[in-house]
């Protein structure tokens, strides 16, 4: 990444949970299957303050999704 990025924020990868890998974070959930969106406040100093609504849908899905990187702390928020 160019200098001076912290961390970039991808969706449209589908994880089964917020992960970090290097500077990059995923949290693209699948919400529209699994039920679960993820809400990330921006921070300059790095990703913090996740939040994950959970309602509605297949929460099996998810198992479905690839894991990589590491899981970043959530507050879990039904809906």
């Amino acid at each position: 990444m160019p200098t001076g990025v912290t961390y970039s924020v991808h969706g449209h990868t589908p994880v089964r949970v917020v992960i970090q890998q290097g500077k990059q974070v995923y949290l693209d959930l699948a919400a529209y299957k699994t039920g679960r969106l993820a809400l990330l406040p921006l921070q300059v100093d790095g990703p913090r303050g996740l939040v994950v609504l959970e309602g509605e849908g297949n929460r099996q899905v998810a198992e479905t999704l690839p894991a990589f990187g590491h899981m970043l702390p959530a507050e879990l928020a039904r809906v």
